[in-house]
C-alpha cells in the first residue's frame, strides 16, 4: 500500500470523525439524546450518547477514499450489514432501548446476511491440529461469532474511552496482520477511533451508544468473510485474539450469571472491567492498564498470522489465557483491597443493576 494513500486514509478518516462528533454533540444535546446519570450510572453529569455515528462517518468516507485511489476494500454486504446494525443503534439511543429480541433479529439478519454473500468458515479458526473442518456447522457458528462479538462489544462499553480504545488497538493488528483489503481497514480504524477517543477520553463528552459499539463490534467480526477460505479463518483468529480482553470478559461474565440463574438479558454491572471502576479504579488508568496487556498479544498474534507460524500461534493463544487468569486476579486483588467507602455491592454478594454508556442488554 502506497504511503500517499496510507497517509489519506488516516487523516480523512480522523478528520470526518473529529468534525462530524464535534457537531453531533450539539446536536444529540439539543434531542435530548442523553445519558442521565442516576445511582446506577457511571457517569457523574449528563451525556450525550449516539457519537459512535462520528465512527462509522469516518470510516465511511476513508473506505471510500481508498476505493477511489485503486485500494481493495472490504466486500459490500459486510458494509451494509453494519449500516443495518447501525441504524438499529440509532433507534435503540433515540428511543431509549428497544426489546432485546428486535436487537437480536436485526443482529441475527445482518449476520445471515453476510454469511450468505460471502460464505461462511470452512474450519475451526483455531491453529493445527484444531482446525478441524465444521461442514454444514460453518454456517451456524460464522453467524454466532458475528452475533456474539456485536453483543459482547455492545456489554464491554461501559467506561469513558474503552471501546474506541479497543478499536483503535484492532486497528494495528489488522494492519500489521498482512492482507490489504484488512490493512486499508485498519487504516481507517486508526484514525476514525484515535479521532473518537478526542471526545471520550476520561471524563468523556460524548458515549459512542449503541450506534456506535454494536456495528463496530458487527463491522471487526465480519471482516473475516471478506477473506477467501483459509486467510478467513486465520483473520478470524487473529480478530478474536485482537479482541481478547473484550470477548474474554464478557463471555467469563456471561457464563457467570448464567450459572447464578439470572436474566443475562437485563442491565448489569459484574464484568471485570467494571468490578476494577466500582473498586475505585480510574476510567483512564483502567483502559491504559488493559490497553498496555492488549498490545504484545495483538503483535504477537499478528506476527504468527501473517508468517503462519502455528508454534507462535499457540503461543499467542497462551498468552491471551494466562492474560486473562491475571485479569481476573488483578480484580479479585483490587476488590479485596479496596478502602470501606469503595466495597462493591459485587464484593456484599448483590449483582446491581446498572446501566453503562451502551446500555447493553
Amino acid at each position: 500500500m502506497k504511503l500517499v494513500g496510507s497517509l489519506l486514509i488516516i487523516q480523512l478518516a480522523f478528520m470526518v470523525t473529529w468534525l462530524s462528533t464535534g457537531l453531533l454533540i450539539r446536536f444529540l444535546i439539543s434531542w435530548s439524546i442523553v445519558d442521565n446519570p442516576n445511582d446506577r450510572s457511571s457517569h457523574k453529569v449528563p451525556t450525550p450518547r449516539g457519537g459512535g455515528i462520528g465512527i462509522l462517518l469516518g470510516l465511511a468516507a476513508a473506505l471510500a477514499a481508498a476505493y477511489g485511489l485503486g485500494l481493495p476494500v472490504v466486500a459490500l454486504p459486510i458494509l451494509t450489514g453494519a449500516l443495518v446494525v447501525a441504524i438499529g443503534g440509532v433507534f435503540d439511543d433515540a428511543l431509549r432501548g428497544i426489546p432485546p429480541l428486535v436487537r437480536l433479529a436485526v443482529q441475527t439478519g445482518a449476520a445471515s446476511w453476510v454469511i450468505w454473500n460471502t460464505g461462511a468458515l470452512a474450519t475451526l479458526p483455531f491453529p493445527a491440529p484444531l482446525d478441524l473442518q465444521l461442514g454444514p456447522l460453518g454456517t451456524m457458528l460464522s453467524i454466532l461469532w458475528i452475533v456474539a462479538v456485536c453483543n459482547f462489544f455492545n456489554f464491554l462499553d461501559g467506561i469513558d474511552g474503552y471501546a474506541a480504545a479497543q478499536g483503535l488497538l484492532a486497528g494495528f493488528g489488522l494492519l500489521l496482520l498482512g492482507y490489504d483489503a484488512l490493512a486499508t481497514v485498519g487504516l481507517a480504524l486508526i484514525g476514525a477511533c484515535s479521532a473518537f477517543l478526542f471526545y471520550n477520553w476520561h471524563p468523556a463528552r460524548v458515549f459512542m451508544g449503541d450506534v456506535g459499539s454494536g456495528a463496530l463490534g458487527f463491522f471487526l467480526a465480519a471482516l473475516p468473510f471478506a477473506m477467501p477460505p483459509g486467510p478467513r479463518e486465520t483473520s478470524a483468529f487473529a480478530i478474536g485474539l485482537f479482541l481478547w480482553f473484550f470477548l474474554s470478559d464478557g463471555l467469563f461474565t456471561l457464563l457467570a450469571r448464567l450459572s447464578r440463574r439470572e436474566k443475562v438479558w437485563t442491565a448489569h454491572r459484574s464484568h471485570l472491567y467494571q468490578r476494577l471502576a466500582m473498586a475505585g479504579m480510574a476510567h483512564d488508568s483502567l483502559v491504559l492498564t488493559i490497553g498496555a496487556a492488549a498490545v504484545p498479544l495483538i503483535l504477537l498474534t499478528a506476527l504468527s498470522c501473517r508468517y503462519k507460524e502455528t508454534i507462535l500461534q499457540w503461543m499467542s493463544l497462551l498468552f491471551g489465557m494466562l492474560g486473562f487468569v491475571a485479569y481476573v486476579g488483578w480484580t479479585h486483588f483490587r476488590e479485596a483491597h479496596a478502602s470501606s467507602d469503595g466495597v462493591t455491592a459485587w464484593r456484599r454478594g448483590q449483582t446491581p443493576s446498572i446501566t453503562s454508556h451502551a446500555e447493553p442488554s
